[in-house]
């Protein structure tokens, strides 16, 4: 049974990667319609992260995230995009081996736009 359950569950897997694809494109197309629902950061986080292989490219992906991460409101599908936009990004400006440190904390924004400034200090 073991041998069976196996393939089955990549299978699924696979299919439900190529949904969360498709409700992604069809986000972007602005044809689809976003899921506004709460959402733990820090498990969208920890999600992306373990289904990523940035390990295998002799890269440590350090977290620091902040324990009682207060829920926000977002699309689950559209936050794994921005997280896994992030990783992409610190992967990318990696010559061949290194580290990351992916840390969440709580920040309390005003107003619409940050000054230049500032946007160092504030953390995903």
């Amino acid at each position: 049974m073991t041998n069976v359950y196996n393939p089955l569950k990549g299978i699924r897997e696979c299919i439900e990667e190529a949904s969360k694809l498709t409700r992604q494109m069809l986000g972007f197309a602005q044809a689809g319609k976003y899921k506004v629902v709460a959402v733990d950061l820090n498990e969208v986080t920890v999600k992306v992260i373990n289904g990523w292989g940035l390990n295998d490219n002799n890269i440590t992906i350090n977290t620091d995230l902040l324990t009682g991460l207060p829920q926000v409101k977002g699309d689950p599908t559209q936050l794994e995009l921005v997280v896994m936009n992030f990783l992409l990004n610190a992967w990318q400006a990696i010559d061949d081996t290194g580290e990351m440190t992916v840390k969440t904390e709580r920040a309390v924004l005003s107003g619409t736009r940050l000054p230049g400034k500032d946007i160092k200090q504030v953390y995903w």
